[in-house]
């Protein structure tokens, strides 16, 4: 799953701060059941989830004083991208 690679890449990364993750146990992260849960606001929320979650997610996150989230997504015309 792509909130595994996620959150295990977090978690190997070298971040120093806290790393919190809900519906996904990942070796570095700790568990959180729900945003209400968590112990403090996070600078930035990666939300791996349904569509129908997303908003209602980012918007209880902004309550709790996250300033970013990040949703990835798919990519597909990726390869015609040249540097």
């Amino acid at each position: 799953r792509d909130a595994e690679v996620i959150a295990r890449n977090l978690a190997a990364g070298g971040f120093s701060g806290k790393l919190y993750a809900g519906g996904v146990a990942a070796p570095g992260l700790e568990p959180v059941g729900a945003v209400g849960d968590l112990p403090e606001a996070p600078d930035l929320a990666v939300l791996c989830m349904s569509e129908p979650a997303l908003a209602t997610t980012a918007a209880e996150l902004a309550r709790r004083g996250c300033r970013a989230v990040i949703v990835p997504g798919p990519a597909p015309d990726l390869s015609l991208i040249h540097i």
